[in-house]
């Protein structure tokens, strides 16, 4: 069962990524807003297929955050806390924080480890779901932002 659940999740992160690709050459025109919004996509595409997720690698992060904390016009109310919700999840990736979750649950069943895999990849789930639904506000970064570091 969970090798089905794997080979779903990868499916729909390469269709994913596949639709962004498609949308981001009909919507972005300049050569640099195309290197720039691929070379965030190649991080989380990274970060979201791999099958190890080593909380270091979730360092990696912080670069397509930067960037949209970048032009905050281009973002409501809502997707801001969204964003901060991400980046608020951030420090539970810590070892220490793991340790304790390690000696609060048994780690030997599937069930003792659904609260750390959960704790894991929360900013991967959140930066995924950021990316499908607000990838028009993403453009307008690229739309805006970009113009203005020209």
């Amino acid at each position: 069962m969970f090798n089905i659940i794997v080979l779903l999740t990868k499916t729909a992160v390469v269709a994913t990524f596949i639709y962004l690709v498609r949308r981001m050459r009909s919507r972005l025109a300049g050569p640099q807003e195309r290197a720039h919004f691929a070379f965030l996509l190649a991080i989380l595409f990274f970060l979201l297929f791999s099958q190890t997720l080593w909380e270091h690698y979730l360092s990696f992060l912080f670069i397509p955050l930067a960037c949209l904390l970048a032009v905050p016009q281009c973002f409501e109310r809502l997707h801001g806390w969204l964003l901060a919700l991400l980046i608020a999840v951030m420090p539970l990736q810590n070892l220490i924080v793991v340790r304790l979750l390690q000696s609060r649950f048994d780690l030997d069943t599937l069930t003792g480890l659904l609260p750390v895999l959960i704790i894991k990849t929360l900013p991967l789930w959140l930066a995924w779901y950021m990316l499908l639904k607000y990838n028009d506000n993403i453009m307008c970064f690229y739309r805006r932002g970009m113009q203005g570091a020209r």
